[in-house]
């Protein structure tokens, strides 16, 4: 894979740049790289709705977004996180961050750039949420390991997917039944 930091170039000395209302916070991501010598695996999606990474990344988004060294009623501004290099699925990478986010009482900005479909499937689900009158972290948290659960049934013992819900569509039909 790529290495950003080979992609950084200098434009010019940082001191000359006058930034206001900004705080940068920095966090890791899992790397749940593809086996380079394989088709996809199961395991690496499976192993991204673990509890313990799921709960991992959560814990680091939210130390992330909690930093008090700035205003509140400051957005996070954040996109795919973990979802280049690593590997990250998605529409998980966004509900972690918008579950840390809410959780610290903050407004997310989610960039999705040109990734059209992540950004339909998540507008949907957010139209649901508020159709609904909106879910709760924990809630939300449950339908993650719910959709682990899934997951996990609906391999078959050749390896082979037996549909293709997506995250945001097993939210959004656990949502509303």
């Amino acid at each position: 894979g790529e290495i950003y930091f080979l992609l950084l170039k200098f434009s010019n000395d940082y001191s000359q740049r006058k930034i206001v209302g900004t705080y940068m916070t920095c966090f890791d991501a899992l790397n749940f790289q593809k086996s380079p010598n394989s088709k996809f695996l199961i395991s690496e999606l499976l192993t991204q709705f673990q509890l313990q990474n799921v709960t991992r990344e959560l814990n680091k988004a939210l130390s992330a977004f909690s930093v008090n060294l700035c205003p509140i009623d400051w957005a996070i501004a954040t996109g795919h996180w973990g979802c280049g290099v690593f590997g990250g699925e998605k529409e998980l990478k966004f509900v972690i961050q918008w579950m840390a986010a809410s959780a610290c009482g903050r407004k997310i900005n989610y960039f999705m750039f040109s990734d059209a479909n992540t950004n339909n499937s998540v507008s949907q689900m957010i139209a649901v949420i508020n159709s609904l009158g909106g879910c709760s972290i924990s809630k939300m948290f449950h339908v993650l390991c719910l959709y682990q659960e899934f997951l996990m049934k609906e391999y078959n013992s050749f390896g082979d997917r037996d549909s293709n819900k997506s995250l945001v569509e097993f939210v959004i039909s656990q949502l509303r039944d």
